[in-house]
């Protein structure tokens, strides 16, 4: 479950480029991958590998690069990825407290 901090690489290479809401966005998606990554277990499924780890990568990768497509403005690219990332989050959240009831 390493593979979660794999999108966290760009940051050794951007470091001085980044402005304040990049910086928090990244702090943001390291408790995900902390948290992910030391308290929940082995996805069951491949559909919720790709849930954990692809839309919270996509979504850090695209609220650094929103430039990368033309089509949506880059407020609207970097909203669905906060949205993406806390979704993702949230999801995480329910399922160490609620269904298993303690952390792991």
């Amino acid at each position: 479950m390493m593979w979660v901090f794999l999108p966290l690489m760009i940051v050794p290479f951007r470091w001085k480029s980044l402005n304040t809401s990049q910086w928090l966005f990244t702090a943001y998606y390291l408790s995900y991958a902390i948290t992910f990554a030391y308290f929940y277990h082995q996805p069951l499924s491949p559909y919720l590998g790709s849930f954990y780890l692809g839309i919270p990568a996509i979504g850090y990768v695209s609220f650094l690069f929103p430039n990368l497509q033309n089509y949506y403005p880059e407020s609207a690219v970097r909203m669905l990825s906060i949205m993406g990332l806390s979704m993702a989050f949230v999801v995480l959240l329910y399922s160490l407290l609620i269904n298993n009831g303690t952390w792991r």
